[in-house]
C-alpha cells in the first residue's frame, strides 16, 4: 500500500512519542506491580483483613486499567497492511473506501 511521505513521516512521529508516553507511564513496573498484588491475594491468608484485602483489590484494578502496548499499532504495521477495497457507488465513477 503506497503512503505519501508525509503521512509515513507522522506516522513515524506517532510512534515515536508512544514510546515515550509508555516509558512516562512505567508500564513495565506497574505491570510487576500487579503480579506482586495478584500473588498476595492467592496468599491462604489473605480474607484475614477484609479492609486490607479490599485496599489491595483495589489498587491491583487500577493498574489494570492501563492497556496493554500491543494495543497500539506501530507506524511500520500500518504501512504494511493492506489497503482497504474500494467499492462504487451505483454507476458512479467515485469510490466510497468502505465495504458495502
Amino acid at each position: 500500500m503506497y503512503i505519501p511521505p508525509e503521512i509515513r513521516a507522522h506516522l513515524e512521529e506517532v510512534e515515536r512519542r508512544s514510546g515515550y508516553l509508555w516509558k512516562f507511564l512505567d508500564v513495565a513496573g506497574k505491570q510487576v506491580l500487579i503480579g506482586k498484588l495478584e500473588e498476595q491475594m492467592t496468599a491462604p491468608n489473605f480474607w484475614d483483613s477484609q479492609k486490607s484485602a479490599q485496599k489491595v483489590i483495589s489498587e491491583c484494578n487500577g493498574y489494570k486499567t492501563i492497556p496493554p502496548r500491543r494495543s497500539f499499532p506501530s507506524a511500520t504495521a500500518i504501512r504494511r497492511s493492506s489497503a482497504p477495497k474500494l467499492s462504487f457507488v451505483g454507476n458512479s465513477k467515485m469510490p466510497r473506501p468502505w465495504p458495502n
